[in-house]
């Protein structure tokens, strides 16, 4: 995994617009107009396929959204979350779904319960956790 994809992939969450995180609907029409893969393989796919499937709640991705705005952008959030998997496996010895909820926890801090609650649930989707951080779960 490296940490340029995830910043890809969690640039695509960061640029939904405001609009379309208002509602359900609101997505899924925005989503029917935007959403296109950012790439031919890997991290960036997963994370598109897994919005466009509607696999993943409105409001989850919106607070995903919040939280990597707060962390200062996708670039610095990403970083966070690859070395704190990084740091959970090869320090800690957790297990790969442990190490993603480690990650989550220490990527999203300041987010709020939910806010680290819902990127566990993003990250540890098969695909995104696969692709994204090259791990089974």
């Amino acid at each position: 995994m490296t940490e340029e994809k995830l910043a890809a992939a969690f640039e695509a969450i960061e640029s939904i617009p405001e609009e379309a995180l208002t509602s359900q609907q609101a997505f899924e029409e925005w989503q029917s107009r935007q959403i296109v893969p950012r790439g031919p393989i890997g991290c960036g796919i997963a994370v598109t396929v897994a919005i466009a499937s509607n696999a993943f709640a409105v409001a989850k991705i919106a607070k995903i959204r919040s939280a990597i705005k707060a962390a200062g952008g996708a670039q610095k959030f990403a970083t966070k979350a690859i070395d704190s998997f990084s740091y959970a496996k090869n320090t800690l010895g957790k297990s790969n779904s442990e190490a993603i909820s480690y990650a989550s926890r220490k990527a999203a801090s300041a987010g709020g319960e939910d806010v680290v609650n819902a990127l566990v649930d993003f990250l540890s989707l098969r695909a995104v956790a696969e692709d994204c951080f090259g791990v089974d779960l």
